[in-house]
């Protein structure tokens, strides 16, 4: 993005700033800034920069996670479940019957010897290995207590000694018996990013997907529900630039499943804000192929859950994706080098488009519509003769404009876009507005309408109640 910018000899309009800035990584932002920064010097100020000024040393994320092999956090009253809160850290920190085993992992970081006389010694078979700290099978196992509060050194001489001692070819209990999840997502969750980060370099592509523990979480919806975004940054082939088939098919799986709250990862990314959004949407862009990002994009779920939301980062998103997407497929329908494929389409159908921007104008966020009205009115511009263009935009507009009228939903920017749009002043329509004003006692409805207009239909003294004044609009 930066060398797209000074290719462009600094020309970038302030809502693109914005939104390339919205899209990057956090960990990626400092340099953004400091070139946008050059045209815009409030860019830094924007609200999703608070915690990742210009000023502050920019540092990859190899370095943020260039830890001693002893976590610092072990020991310190300072506590490791950043991530999670409440009932679920209280839970995650329960060993119950496994508890002996929990301090011995703690007090023997750094000892070798001590670890396997203690430890290790004590686990000879696969009955050893899979006792639960609960009984029934729930709670932890000595993988995910390792997980947490052990090192990457631990952990690994733990799956040596099972190698040794059960089947080669099974799967170990950190990957699957453990009702708050993978030992991987028991690191993650209880902030030990040493321990996150090494065993993430061990995780295949199905990994991703599987949902596990009691919430039935995915790995995405553990890293998005963490304070420790930048670890998607080290799920397998996410930097590659050639993606596997498989990675990619369980990305998009992972990326649309719910957990036992029924939350998608984006769900949950949106419920956090704007620097959570941005690092899904950041990790979902480099690690998606074509065919995959085909099938998000294409689906109406994804749009209407911007619109419902009224987000506008991943409504821009969104509409980045279809660009990048449709600049590799040639007006043929072939794909440059590959067989044919269809153009995406966000928009296109008239009854759609118009069901689309009525759920926008009931938005909280009052930026949600008039955004989204600009993408409709370029891909009219864009699909359509001049002439049938400007037909188009006006039929659209003004069948918004009956709506939002019909049920009394006021938004100054988007009444004022729509009034534009749909072809200047129609004595029709301003009837129909005045009748509107009247029915809703909404006397904002009359400031887009002429003076003139109002005194030809109404007295306006009529649509003043209670005190209530109008201003009107001149031409």
């Amino acid at each position: 993005m930066v060398s797209e910018y000074l290719s462009s000899n600094g020309y970038i309009s302030h809502g693109d700033a914005k939104r390339i800035l919205s899209n990057s990584h956090p960990t990626d932002r400092s340099l953004l800034i400091q070139s946008l920064e050059t045209i815009y010097p409030e860019i830094s100020t924007l609200s999703f920069l608070k915690y990742h000024s210009p000023s502050e040393k920019s540092t990859t994320a190899a370095e943020k996670y260039k830890q001693p092999s002893i976590p610092q956090q072990i020991g310190e009253k300072k506590s490791l479940t950043s991530g999670v809160t409440g009932s679920t850290t209280k839970a995650l920190k329960d060993f119950g019957s496994l508890q002996h085993l929990a301090s011995s992992i703690k007090n023997t970081i750094g000892d070798a010897t001590g670890f396997k006389e203690k430890v290790l010694d004590s686990l000879n078979n696969e009955r050893d290995f899979s006792k639960t700290s609960h009984k029934s099978g729930s709670g932890h196992n000595v993988f995910t207590i390792a997980a947490i509060l052990g090192t990457p050194e631990q952990y690994d001489a733990l799956l040596k000694r099972y190698s040794d001692k059960c089947s080669f070819w099974t799967k170990h209990p950190g990957y699957s018996a453990s009702s708050h999840g993978t030992a991987l997502q028991c690191a993650v969750k209880a902030g030990n990013s040493s321990m996150a980060r090494h065993l993430l370099e061990k995780c295949d592509a199905e990994e991703i997907s599987i949902q596990k523990g009691y919430d039935k979480e995915n790995l995405l919806h553990t890293i998005v529900g963490s304070s420790n975004l930048d670890l998607l940054r080290f799920l397998p082939s996410a930097s590659s630039s050639s993606k596997g088939s498989a990675y990619s098919k369980n990305v998009l799986k992972a990326f649309l499943e719910k957990n036992a709250q029924n939350k998608t990862p984006l769900d949950l990314a949106l419920t956090s804000g704007e620097q959570h959004t941005s690092a899904l949407l950041s990790f979902v862009n480099s690690s998606l192929k074509d065919s995959e990002i085909e099938r998000l994009i294409g689906s109406e779920n994804i749009v209407q859950t911007a619109i419902e939301r009224g987000n506008t980062l991943l409504l821009g998103w969104i509409f980045d994706a279809e660009s990048r997407y449709n600049s590799l497929v040639l007006p043929s329908g072939k794909k440059k080098g590959k067989s044919s494929s269809k153009q995406l389409q966000v928009l296109g159908n008239r009854n759609y488009e118009l069901s689309l921007l009525r759920d926008a104008c009931k938005s909280q966020n009052p930026d949600i519509a008039p955004f989204l009205l600009r993408k409709i009115n370029a891909r009219i511009q864009s699909s359509s003769v001049d002439e049938e263009a400007s037909a188009n935009i006006s039929k659209l507009s003004k069948q918004a404009l009956a709506y939002l009228v019909a049920n009394n939903t006021y938004h100054p920017e988007v009444y004022s876009n729509l009034m534009e749009l749909s072809q200047a002043q129609d004595p029709i329509k301003n009837e129909f507005f005045l009748k509107g004003a009247w029915q809703h006692d909404n006397a904002d409805l009359i400031k887009h309408i002429p003076y003139q207009d109002i005194a030809q239909h109404l007295d306006k003294s009529a649509l003043i109640k209670s005190g209530k004044t109008i201003s009107y609009r001149t031409v």
